[in-house]
């Protein structure tokens, strides 16, 4: 995944609404995409709109909805992602991070509203968004 690892060493923390960013945070962004646009059968998501809905219906719908729309995005602090997410999901991500669940679920709160509201131009969560077609949005974005 060279292109995505070139996205984010350009600077995509900062079209995400940050200044500087993390390695930390870098990573959470690969494999955060790599498990969200990935098929089940490699443990993934299989979509963005999959990630959206586990979300929402773990209570986390106003926020989630807040990334997606137009306007502010609600923040989230580590106990709302660990809330929102399915618990071996955020666990995969964390294995895959070499970190912990919670500094995986910070890290996750900091990136999540400034991403999805860049992977949702048109205000939905399309699960037809394949990896490809986020690497182009954030390549686009940081033109």
């Amino acid at each position: 995944m060279g292109l995505l690892d070139g996205l984010v060493k350009a600077g995509l923390g900062q079209v995400l609404g940050g200044g500087s960013q993390s390695g930390l945070q870098g990573k959470v962004i690969e494999v955060l995409l790599n498990q969200v646009m990935g098929g089940s059968d490699q443990g993934g998501l299989g979509g963005l709109g999959n990630l959206v809905g586990m979300m929402s219906k773990n209570g986390l719908g106003d926020a989630v909805n807040s990334w997606v729309g137009q306007g502010q995005n609600q923040q989230v602090n580590a106990d709302q992602i660990v809330q929102g997410l399915d618990s071996d999901f955020l666990k995969n991500i964390a294995s895959q991070l070499g970190a912990s669940e919670t500094d995986t679920a910070s890290e996750l709160g900091q990136v999540l509203p400034g991403l999805i509201d860049k992977l949702t131009p048109q205000g939905q969560a399309d699960d037809g968004l394949g990896i490809d077609d986020a690497v182009s949005i954030l390549g686009n974005l940081l033109k």
